[in-house]
C-alpha cells in the first residue's frame, strides 16, 4: 500500500514545511529525564541532553487504565523498531518502592499493520494516514544518503507530532499502550525495551500512582489590543511540558465559544528569532469585545479543561493627520505669538495642542491648558521675550487620545543688530594638547552664544570648529601636537537668536607644547687620514627650524660617550684620538630648543686602516742533516701581531711553491731526493692575514 504524504499534508494547516519547527517543538525529547512526572514528549531540558538514543515514556492514569506513551530520541532507532515493536514490563512496587518481582507481568506492542490502515483510507483523521504514510510509505527514489536521512527525519518528526495529537494514532504507531488490567492506588513501575534483539535502544521506564490527579488546562498570558486585531499571548515554557498543540476559543457573550483554529495551533519558531511566548493574532472590527480561551492537546491526545478566559478588543491606533497650512505671525508691540491652521477633516478629530520650546530639539512644554476645541483654528501666546526664538508644534487629538504632532516651525521677532565682537580671549595647551579657551560674556541680553574658529596660521582662514552654539563663555578643544608646526590660532565670534554674527575677536596665538624630536642630521661623508692619524667626518645639520645645537658621540667599549658640542655652521669634524688599524663608531643627534633629541641619527662606523707590512724573517742557516734531511734556522721576530711563518721551497729551479706553515723558528724538510738542488724563502703572516715581503732565497749547503 502506498499513501502519498504529498496527498496528505496540504490538508493539515499547522504542519509547516520546515521540519525544524516540528523537530523543536515535538522530536528535541532527548532531555526529559527517565523519570520525569511531565505531561510531553517533546519537552526538552536543555541543560541535561543525553545523546545516547533510550525510549523516552509518559505515564497517566485514569478511570482505572494507566496510560503509557513512549519515543525512541532518534529518528534511525524509531524506524528500525517500526517493524518488531516493543515489550513493555510491569512490576508492582512495594512501600519502599522497590519491584515485586511475582508481580511481573509483559506485554508486547507494534505498529499496525498495513491492511489495517487500509480501512482508513477515507478516515477524517488525518493523523492516521500521515502515520501509515510514515510507515509503510513509498521513499523518494534517485537520492544520496543525505536526502534519504533527511526524508527519514522527516518521518520521524511528523510520526510523533501526529502521536502528539491523537491517541488513536499512538496506538498505530506502537508508541503507546493502555494497561487497564491495574488496581487504583498501587504503585507501578515500567520498561519498555525494543523487541528487537541487536539494536543500539536504550529501553525507557517511568513509574506511577494508580490514582487520580487534577488535569492541567493553560493559561492566558496577555491580550493585546491593536486596530483591528486582538493577540492573545501565553508562555511556552509553562506550557511545552503538559501539551503539544492548542484550539484557540472566542465568544461574544462569554458562554457559547466557538474554535478559531480548524487544525492544531503548534506556534513554530526557528534557531534565528527564538521566542518564549506562544502568540495568536485574530482579525476583529474595533470596539466589539469578545472573550478568549485556551484548550490545550495533550501527547495522550485528549483535550484539556480551558483556560480561564480573558477579555479584549480592537481599538483605534490610527491617530488624526496633522493641520495644513500653518501660519504664524509674530507681533512686537503686542509683544505675542499668534499661530493659525486650516481645519483637519478626521471624523474623530477631538482637540488641539500647542506646544513650545527654546530649541527645534530641545523639550517642548504644552501652552495650550486646556486642550483647544476641534473647532478653535488660532491660538495666541503672550508669554514670551521678543529677543528670543521660539519653536512651536501642534498637535492633534482624536477620542481614542491617539495624537499626532507636527513638525516644529519657528516664530522669530525682527532684529537687525549683531552683537559687539567678544573680549578677553585667552586659552593655554597641556602637554596632552588639551586647549582651554575663556573670554568675556557679551552684555546684550540677546547673545545666544558664540562659535570658536581656528587656523594653524593668522593669514590662513579661519575655520569653525564649535558644531553648535556655546552657550557658555568658555570652550576646550583637543588637538594634536604631533605637527611641525610651533602655534595655533583662535578667534571667536557672538551670535544672537536671530541669527546675528558679530565681528570677530582679536586673535589669539598659543605656543604648542613641542612633543615631536627634530629631524635627524645625517653624515655624508668620513675618511681617515693616516698620514696625519686622524678620522674627518664631514655632515649635513637637521632640517628643523627649532635646532638648538648638535652633539657628538663617540662609542667606547658597550657605551656611547660625548665627546663634543657644535652648531651648525661646523660641518667638518677632525677626530685625532684614533689609532691605526681599529674601527670607531660615531653618531651625531640634534637637539631643539625644547630639550628634545632626534630619533633618528647620523651614524657611521670608521675603520683606520694600518698599511704597515710584517717584517721579513732572515734565515740564518740551511744544510743537510744527513743524507735525506735538509735543516732550516732563521732569526725569530718580536711583533704581537704575528701568526706564523710561510716555507716556500724550489727543486732544481723551479718555482717556489709553499712547503710548510709553523711557529717555530726552525723546519725539518725530510720531503728531499737525491742529486735534487733545493733552495727556500720565508715569509712572515699577521693574524690579521697580512704577509711580509719574502726573504731572500737560500741554497742548501
Amino acid at each position: 500500500m502506498t499513501i502519498s504524504i504529498n496527498k496528505i499534508l496540504p490538508k493539515i494547516e499547522f504542519i509547516h514545511k520546515n521540519i525544524f519547527l516540528i523537530l523543536f517543538f515535538i522530536v528535541f525529547i532527548s532531555g526529559l529525564s527517565a523519570q520525569a512526572k511531565t505531561d510531553s514528549l517533546y519537552y526538552h531540558d536543555k541543560n541535561n541532553v543525553d545523546t545516547i538514543p533510550h525510549i523516552e515514556v509518559l505515564s497517566k492514569y485514569k478511570n482505572n487504565t494507566v496510560f503509557l506513551r513512549w519515543a525512541p530520541t532518534d529518528a534511525s532507532s524509531w524506524y528500525e523498531n517500526t517493524r518488531e515493536g516493543y515489550i513493555i514490563y510491569r512490576f508492582e512496587l512495594d512501600a519502599k518502592e522497590l519491584p515485586i518481582m511475582e508481580s511481573k507481568d509483559s506485554f508486547i506492542v507494534k505498529p499496525w499493520a498495513m491492511d489495517r490502515f487500509e480501512t482508513y483510507l477515507d478516515s477524517v483523521n488525518e493523523n492516521i494516514l500521515i502515520a501509515a504514510q510514515c510507515l509503510y510509505g513509498e521513499w523518494e527514489e534517485n537520492t544520496d544518503f543525505t536526502g534519504k536521512n533527511e526524508e527519514l527525519v522527516n518521518r520521524y518528526g511528523y510520526a510523533l507530532f501526529a502521536a502528539d495529537i491523537d491517541w488513536k494514532t499512538a496506538l498505530s504507531l506502537g508508541l503507546a499502550f493502555e494497561d487497564k488490567n491495574t488496581e487504583s492506588d498501587k504503585l507501578y513501575f515500567y520498561r519498555i525495551v525494543p523487541k528487537k534483539k541487536e539494536t543500539r535502544l536504550k529501553p525507557g521506564y517511568t513509574s506511577l500512582h494508580a490514582k487520580a490527579s487534577p488535569e492541567p488546562y493553560p493559561l492566558i498570558l496577555n491580550a493585546l489590543e491593536a486596530e483591528n486585531v486582538v493577540t492573545i499571548q501565553w508562555s511556552r515554557d509553562a506550557h511545552q511540558e503538559y501539551f503539544s498543540a492548542y484550539y484557540i476559543q472566542r465568544s461574544s457573550d462569554g458562554n457559547i465559544y466557538q474554535s478559531l483554529n480548524k487544525k492544531p495551533f503548534v506556534g513554530g519558531m526557528s534557531r534565528e528569532f527564538p521566542s518564549d511566548i506562544f502568540s495568536y493574532s485574530d482579525s476583529v472590527d474595533n470596539y466589539i469585545p469578545y472573550y478568549y480561551r485556551l484548550v490545550g492537546i495533550t501527547p495522550f491526545g485528549e483535550l484539556s479543561p480551558p483556560s480561564k478566559p480573558v477579555k479584549a478588543m480592537g481599538r483605534d491606533k490610527t491617530p488624526p493627520m496633522i493641520p495644513k497650512g500653518i501660519s504664524v505671525d509674530c507681533d512686537g508691540i503686542a509683544k505675542e505669538v499668534r499661530i493659525s491652521w486650516e481645519p483637519v477633516s478626521s471624523p474623530d478629530l477631538a482637540n488641539y495642542a500647542i506646544y513650545r520650546s527654546g530649541k527645534s530639539n530641545g523639550e517642548y512644554q504644552i501652552v495650550s491648558d486646556p486642550l483647544l476645541n476641534k473647532n478653535i483654528l488660532e491660538f495666541k501666546d503672550g508669554n514670551i521675550d521678543i529677543n528670543k526664538f521660539y519653536y512651536y508644534k501642534i498637535s492633534t487629538i482624536d477620542t481614542a487620545g491617539n495624537y499626532n504632532m507636527s513638525l516644529p516651525f519657528i516664530a522669530a521677532f525682527r532684529d537687525t543688530i549683531s552683537p559687539d565682537s567678544p573680549t578677553g580671549l585667552a586659552g593655554s595647551i597641556d602637554s596632552l594638547g588639551k586647549v582651554t579657551l575663556t573670554w568675556n560674556k557679551n552684555n546684550e541680553n540677546d547673545v545666544a552664544g558664540y562659535h570658536v574658529y581656528m587656523s594653524n596660521s593668522p593669514f590662513h582662514k579661519f575655520v569653525k570648529i564649535t558644531p553648535k552654539t556655546l552657550s557658555d563663555n568658555f570652550w576646550t578643544d583637543t588637538i594634536t601636537l604631533k605637527t611641525f608646526t610651533e602655534n595655533i590660532y583662535y578667534k571667536i565670534t557672538a551670535i544672537d537668536f536671530h541669527g546675528h554674527f558679530s565681528e570677530f575677536s582679536e586673535t589669539l596665538n598659543l605656543k604648542k607644547p613641542d612633543v615631536i624630536p627634530p629631524f635627524p642630521p645625517s653624515i655624508k661623508k668620513y675618511s681617515y687620514d693616516d698620514k696625519s692619524n686622524m678620522i674627518i667626518l664631514e655632515w649635513s645639520p637637521s632640517k628643523s627650524s627649532d635646532i638648538d645645537h648638535h652633539e657628538l658621540y663617540k662609542k667606547y667599549g658597550s657605551k656611547w660617550k660625548r665627546i663634543m658640542d657644535f652648531d651648525e655652521n661646523n660641518h667638518i669634524i677632525k677626530d685625532k684620538d684614533v689609532s691605526a688599524g681599529k674601527n670607531y663608531r660615531y653618531k651625531i643627534l640634534a637637539v631643539d630648543d625644547d630639550g628634545l633629541y632626534s630619533n633618528g641619527k647620523a651614524f657611521a662606523v670608521v675603520k683606520t686602516v694600518d698599511k704597515r707590512l710584517p717584517e721579513t724573517p732572515e734565515i740564518l742557516s740551511c744544510k743537510y742533516e744527513g743524507e735525506n734531511k735538509i735543516l732550516l734556522e732563521w732569526k725569530p721576530v718580536n711583533d704581537k701581531k704575528h701568526q706564523n711563518y710561510i716555507i716556500y721551497r724550489s727543486a732544481d729551479n723551479s718555482p717556489f711553491t709553499v712547503l710548510a706553515r709553523t711557529k717555530d723558528t726552525f723546519y725539518s724538510d725530510d720531503d728531499i731526493l737525491p742529486r735534487k738542488k733545493y733552495a727556500y724563502k720565508i715569509k712572515q703572516a699577521w693574524k690579521d692575514g697580512k704577509k711580509s715581503k719574502i726573504s731572500k732565497e737560500t741554497m742548501v749547503k
